[in-house]
Formats: structure tokens, C-alpha cells, sequence
């Protein structure tokens, strides 16, 4: 799998974490996640801080900023 795909399925697990954490937390504050590696960048709005930090993984660069991208 290239980088970009793995940084598309990475957002994708912080989404579905997201959803989970909203539905337990509904006040919990969303933001934009931006996963980054090996030169590739993907990002997406509406994703909780946890769920954003749980992707760090070797390789990568997570940020999480309040806010959309």
C-alpha cells in the first residue's frame, strides 16, 4: 500500500474513532487532523484530538489543531 493510502486509511480509522468517542462525549471538541509521511500529507476536519493521536505510529508526524483545515 503507497503512503498516500496508508495516510487516507489512518484518517479514516481517526474518523470512525471520532464517531465513537462523539457518541459516549457529544460536547467533545473536533478539530483537523494532518498525518503526514515519507512526503505525503492528508488531513480532515471534524476529528476529535484522541482519535487524531491515536494514529502516531513510526513514520509518521501527527498534528491536531481546533478548527477546520
Amino acid at each position: 500500500m503507497s503512503n498516500s493510502n496508508q495516510l487516507k486509511e489512518a484518517l479514516f480509522q481517526a474518523e470512525r474513532d471520532t464517531q465513537k468517542e462523539i457518541e459516549n462525549t457529544p460536547n467533545e471538541a473536533t478539530g483537523c487532523c494532518t498525518i503526514s509521511s515519507g512526503g505525503y500529507s492528508e488531513q480532515k476536519s471534524g476529528i476529535t484530538k484522541a482519535s487524531c493521536d491515536k494514529q502516531k505510529a513510526p513514520g509518521y508526524t501527527v498534528t491536531w489543531k481546533k478548527g477546520s483545515c
